[in-house]
């Protein structure tokens, strides 16, 4: 028999007409034994939802490891384009080109690097499904950002090594192999339940 239920009636009535609004002397201890067994339910069950959202976050995080050194090389790579000695001798619209590889790469630093941030400046966290789910908005769009400064660093350097034909083919090229792998693949993997 349980310990509960061999404590005074009394007592636990007490506490219970606090918790249930409800406590008669002759249901007490079952009352009483049936609110533990809910207690240790509700904490076997949010402990396993804690680690599973650990670990979803442990992912998010760990996919965020994987994404930030490549925008971070392609901005650092840009940062340095200006500066070389043939970079004013390019066409007004390779310029324009390179801009906006730059606005798109610098975009993707920000929101890629911005989970992380918010990660550490807000723990504890309060709600982590909620943050895991803004976070995910931010890499996605991140991610989107880096795909489009990916495709245009291509054509930018393609187009001064060889030519505008060449460079915007090959661009092209990279434009469809990653919406195939970033977006097409992963919805087909998704509706043939695959994964």
């Amino acid at each position: 028999m349980p310990l509960a239920l061999l404590l005074d009636c009394t007592q636990i009535t007490s506490s219970l007409l606090l918790t249930h609004g409800r406590g008669q002397v002759g249901q007490c201890g079952i009352i009483f034994f049936r609110k533990t067994l809910l207690t240790d339910n509700d904490r076997s069950t949010a402990r396993f939802a804690e680690v599973e959202e650990d670990g979803d976050l442990t992912d998010l995080l760990g996919e965020l490891r994987v994404l930030l050194p490549t925008v971070q090389l392609l901005s650092a790579f840009l940062i340095t384009v200006p500066f070389a000695p043939r970079f004013s001798e390019i066409e007004t619209t390779e310029k324009h080109v390179f801009l906006a590889t730059f606005l798109f790469s610098i975009g993707s630093l920000i929101l890629l690097s911005a989970p992380a941030v918010q990660h550490r400046l807000l723990r504890p966290l309060v709600d982590r499904r909620r943050f895991k789910v803004l976070a995910t908005k931010e890499i996605v769009v991140g991610a989107a950002m880096l795909a489009v400064a990916v495709v245009l660093a291509i054509q930018l350097v393609l187009t001064a090594v060889f030519n505008h034909v060449i460079g915007t083919t090959v661009a092209a090229l990279a434009a469809v192999l990653i919406a195939a792998l970033w977006l097409v693949l992963p919805r087909w993997w998704r509706f043939r339940r695959w994964v």
